[in-house]
């Protein structure tokens, strides 16, 4: 049980971390898998850091917006 109460935490915080992708990159008229992968979302959620593929103008983006839902 503790497990799936877990992975539930985790596909909602994933899905709050896609929407806010897909609304930045909808400003940015960039498609979001361009912005952020799902995967990268994935990692960033288990707490292994940023990945590489999102240094630079990725992560002077989306560490603003993502942060705050990491917290």
């Amino acid at each position: 049980p503790l497990n799936r109460s877990g992975e539930a935490l985790d596909k909602e915080s994933l899905k709050r971390m896609q929407e806010a992708v897909a609304a930045l990159a909808t400003n940015l008229d960039v498609p979001d898998g361009l912005l952020c992968a799902r995967k990268h979302l994935e990692v960033l959620l288990e707490g292994r850091g940023w990945p590489d593929a999102l240094d630079g103008w990725r992560r002077t983006l989306l560490e603003p917006v993502l942060s705050p839902l990491l917290a």
